[in-house]
């Protein structure tokens, strides 16, 4: 649990400011491709499960909702 409240020294951190690169670069061209693709398919996996959902099942959809309660 410690590490969710670590905290860098002010110095460590003005040490990493300085110089040409401050940040670095870890998604490369294939990755970062890659990772806009799978984001849009997952994203269309979504969408389309709930316009599935809501033209085929229709009052069914809300029944386990209510039911949950």
């Amino acid at each position: 649990m410690s590490y969710l409240f670590a905290k860098k020294p002010l110095e460590q951190l003005l040490e990493e400011l300085e110089g040409e690169h401050r940040l670095q670069r870890i998604l490369g061209p294939v990755r970062l491709a890659s990772f806009g693709v799978r984001a849009i398919i997952g994203m269309g996996i979504f969408v389309l499960t709930g316009v599935a959902a809501h033209d085929k099942t229709e009052p069914a959809l809300m029944l386990p909702f209510v039911l949950q309660d």
